[in-house]
């Protein structure tokens, strides 16, 4: 009931909100002078239809609140405890274990788990007399359970002997007391065969019954007696499944420290808490990493648990079985309950079933009672979510299926739908930035690219997590989909909020004219082409992605910039690659200009690609505009970069708010001049024309006054001059992590100052070389470096002892006169990657040995001979690196 009444409670403030919207769309005017009052009242009269259905809205909304005011009171909900709502509502009244089936797997149905075994077991039996805590680490349903019982219990079985042993599985919510005795019970009578009075008598003095002892309150007692008990005693704990810090800084306290090489084995989904608990492992890393197994591992599972051991699928089934078991993603929990389903079928070998199932996975998740189990288990790390990271969360059920999520862009959404505010003294991006790290933290999104840093760039949503949270996201009524799962998501009755239009193979689903989209506040586009007709249904939008659209003709283009305009509430507008260009007409730039200026509300706008390239003095009335992306440049090679975006005068004056600028290019005083007055900008990529001194001058000062918030700093200069330019800066910039000099700028002198700069792009020439590097060595942070040089500079790079101590990756550019590279000893300690590109009259490489954690090298664009010698220096290195060559021709 307390679902209930919370999930109404949501609503009416949802349906309030839009209320309000529909008014500032219709009724909302401000006159501004006698004829627009007369305007104003004139429009009052053809819109008493509108008024009259707005105020039967808010007498409904006053209904509704007050239903919802009596119903807290007639239930009696005073006040939700968290635990309750957080616990799902498709559990029901008995709570199973399905945990338990990990436990008790028999042998021969174990796939993929010997390197793990071994691995682990290699952590447990280290020699070290400390006590030591192994982290098992990974995403519900890995095997996480199952790897430990095994190495548990081959302890045993190899001999490794230990006085005490204990298996406790914690719970999201467990009792200290209750879980102390359970140890004081398994290390004492399980393994030395005493009863509860032996125990008593030799360790428990105060105690003289088995009630007092099952009483037994105090918690300092309890952790006193545990603590006398593995006195002097090697022991092995293994605590499964543990959620949260304060669980294992709770239980940690009563496992003593006796350098007797006792072990403690923590299982746990949250990266955070695996890494607490080896806080004390001396640098070694104790936490193992579970991984996903591989698709001959998968297939092995998927046969033996549908046909039996040692059985292969049959050739008619061979293909749907392939995605099927891509569908799981090597996720054991899911392969397992996939099976189940597929075995539970009256016919199993039937190929029409297994397609079914295969398409209407979601659907089957409500259902079938064989995928009942999985869905509680993955579902468990969503309920023990904090509250405002769920609807986080769920929202990741709007992307498609294996789409590629960039983390910035999701930071932004989540800002612009609300789900992120402003807290304390920080801004609501900074926040989010917490949230996406916390849901990494807790294995919920599989990073696909992740930076040498550790900061994950982009994601994928495993593909059995995505229909859990579809699952789930249809409950709570956060996201609906047409396309691919519209059969599943788009339920009668449900008021339809955010929709995601997604293209299902070669069928595309139109929306029928009966379903209601008015209420929707967030529409989202992947490979969807039946939209032009139906954006004019769409009057609430608040978030709007429409990528890589391509547009028929001029008239769609022009439409669509009309239909455009009516979205006044936008916060969010991403035309990334949509295809307005193809020779824009003077109507349509002019269009496309008070389109944009009607979006008043808009906090971020990404217009890259659109062909459009220039931005009219409309664009200053975007006062809330926090994140303008125009024409990236980052694709193109050094000296084909051509930033075309342009900007009037008067514009700049009016975006304060803004805090990442890309793609603006400065070629007149005015532009150089108001930049400066964005004193919020956080990251910034600009091109300046080269041709003015002014200009140059001007734009150095500006980035003077920027110089407090910048994170990072992105220059071309552009063409390149003559003689290379020096970035005059008074105030350094102390804050910038990423720092891009393209075109003819130096080194600038403080660079040297910026203790944080992680990522470092720069032209060299041979007249400056030695003071560069020496500068660029002594950075302490610094983890990406990318070095190119002029085309007509001869250059020998000689990469001294004693600097680049944190350098992971460095990139070699466009160095068609590079003669030569050498690497003293322990110049680069710790590089793991090196990509040459572009090195044609490269003739050797000296030195790739003392590189001691070289990992891979990348050859692009190179000539015979250098191939050559660099194979000959890595079949000799150590770790022997991966070695990989592109576009490479004869001397």
């Amino acid at each position: 009931m307390a679902r209930v009444w919370v999930r109404r409670v949501r609503e009416v403030s949802l349906d309030m909100e839009n209320c309000m919207d529909k008014f500032e769309i219709y009724l909302k005017r401000q006159p501004n002078c006698f004829l627009d009052w007369m305007g104003f009242r004139l429009r009052s009269l053809c819109t008493l239809h509108v008024r009259h259905e707005i105020a039967a809205e808010i007498q409904d909304l006053k209904y509704r609140i007050a239903h919802i005011s009596d119903c807290r009171l007639r239930y009696g909900i005073t006040a939700i405890p968290s635990s309750y709502y957080n616990a799902s509502s498709s559990m029901g009244p008995r709570f199973v274990d399905y945990r338990l089936g990990a436990l008790f797997i028999q042998e021969d149905q174990l796939v993929g788990i010997d390197e793990p075994r071994r691995r682990l077991t290699n952590l447990l039996i280290r020699d070290e007399k400390q006590c030591r805590v192994i982290s098992v680490l990974g995403m519900g349903g890995l095997g996480k359970t199952t790897l430990t019982k095994r190495v548990y219990e081959d302890l045993q079985m190899i001999g490794e002997h230990f006085d005490y042993r204990a298996w406790i599985t914690i719970s999201q919510t467990f009792n200290l007391n209750v879980l102390l005795k359970d140890i004081i019970k398994q290390v004492a009578s399980l393994d030395h065969k005493m009863d509860l009075k032996k125990i008593q008598k030799n360790y428990i003095d105060k105690i003289e019954s088995k009630e007092e002892f099952d009483n037994m309150q105090s918690k300092e007692d309890l952790i006193n007696q545990l603590q006398k008990l593995l006195k002097n005693k090697r022991y092995i704990v293994v605590l499964d499944d543990i959620w949260s810090i304060d669980a294992w800084e709770s239980i940690k306290h009563a496992l003593p420290e006796n350098n007797n090489r006792s072990r403690v084995i923590v299982t746990t989904r949250i990266e955070e808490v695996a890494n607490n608990c080896c806080a004390d492992a001396s640098g070694v890393d104790y936490v193992y990493k579970l991984q996903l197994l591989s698709k001959e591992q998968s297939m092995e599972l998927f046969q033996s648990r549908v046909f039996g051991h040692n059985k292969r699928c049959p050739e008619h089934l061979e293909n749907v079985a392939n995605d099927l078991i891509a569908k799981c993603g090597g996720l054991p929990l899911a392969i397992i309950a996939m099976a189940g389903v597929l075995k539970s079928m009256p016919t199993p070998d039937d190929h029409q079933q297994w397609t079914n199932l295969l398409n209407n996975l979601s659907s089957v998740f409500e259902i079938n009672q064989s995928l009942e189990g999985m869905k509680k288990v993955l579902l468990l790390s969503y309920n023990h979510l904090p509250y405002l990271l769920k609807p986080c969360f769920l929202y990741l059920s709007i992307f498609p299926e294996d789409h590629l999520i960039i983390r910035k862009n999701l930071i932004q959404l989540w800002v612009a739908e609300g789900l992120v505010c402003n807290q304390y003294a920080m801004s609501a991006e900074v926040v989010a930035e917490y949230y996406f790290n916390e849901l990494v933290s807790r294995s919920l999104i599989l990073p696909s690219e992740v930076g040498l840093n550790g900061k994950v760039k982009s994601y994928r949503i495993h593909d059995i997590m995505l229909d859990v949270l579809i699952f789930k996201s249809m409950e709570e009524n956060m996201v609906s989909i047409h396309g691919k799962h519209s059969r599943t998501s788009l339920k009668d009755g449900n008021v339809i909020r955010r929709l995601s239009l997604q293209r299902e193979s070669n069928q595309i689903r139109g929306i029928p004219d009966d379903v209601d989209v008015s209420q929707v506040t967030s529409l989202l586009i992947y490979d969807y082409q039946m939209i032009l007709a139906l954006l004019p249904r769409f009057r609430l939008l608040r978030v709007l992605v429409f990528e890589n659209y391509s547009f028929d003709c001029k008239e769609e283009k022009v439409s669509f910039l009309q239909i455009l305009s009516k979205f006044r509430h936008l916060r969010y507008l991403s035309l990334k690659g949509t295809s307005l260009k193809s020779y824009p007409t003077k109507k349509m730039k002019s269009t496309f200009s008070k389109s944009l200026s009607k979006l008043q509300n808009l906090v971020t706008l990404d217009i890259r690609d659109v062909g459009i390239r220039r931005l009219y003095s409309s664009v200053a009335k975007l006062k809330q505009l926090r994140h303008l992306l125009m024409r990236n440049s980052d694709c193109f090679i050094l000296r084909l970069i051509n930033v075309n975006s342009k900007m009037n005068p008067g514009v700049l004056l009016n975006l304060k708010n803004l805090q990442t600028l890309v793609g603006l290019k400065i070629n007149n005083m005015e532009i150089a001049e108001e930049l400066g007055f964005l004193t919020q900008l956080r990251i910034l990529k600009i091109s300046v024309d080269s041709k003015s001194p002014k200009i140059l001058s001007s734009t150095c000062v500006s980035l003077n006054k920027l110089s407090g918030t910048l994170h990072s700093l992105s220059l071309t200069v552009w063409p390149e001059p003559p003689e290379r330019l020096n970035l005059n800066i008074n105030n350094h910039p102390s804050l910038l992590q990423s720092l891009q000099l393209r075109g003819g700028c130096k080194l600038p002198y403080w660079v040297s100052s910026l203790n944080g700069l992680a990522t470092l792009t720069l032209i060299i020439d041979d007249k400056n070389l030695d003071n560069d590097l020496g500068v660029i060595k002594t950075l302490p942070n610094l983890l990406y470096l990318t070095l190119s040089s002029f085309y007509y500079t001869s250059v020998e790079l000689l990469f001294t002892t004693g600097g680049f101590r944190r350098l992971k990756l460095l990139h070699l550019y466009g160095m068609e006169k590079l003669k030569s590279i050498e690497f003293q000893i322990e110049c680069m300690p710790v590089l793991k990657k090196l990509v040459i590109n572009g090195g044609w009259s490269l003739t050797c490489v000296i030195g790739i040995g003392f590189l001691p954690c070289l990992q891979e090298i990348q050859l692009i664009t190179a000539s015979k001979r250098i191939v050559e010698v660099l194979n000959s220096d890595v079949d000799t290195h150590k770790n022997i690196p991966k070695f990989t060559t592109i576009n490479v021709r004869d001397n």
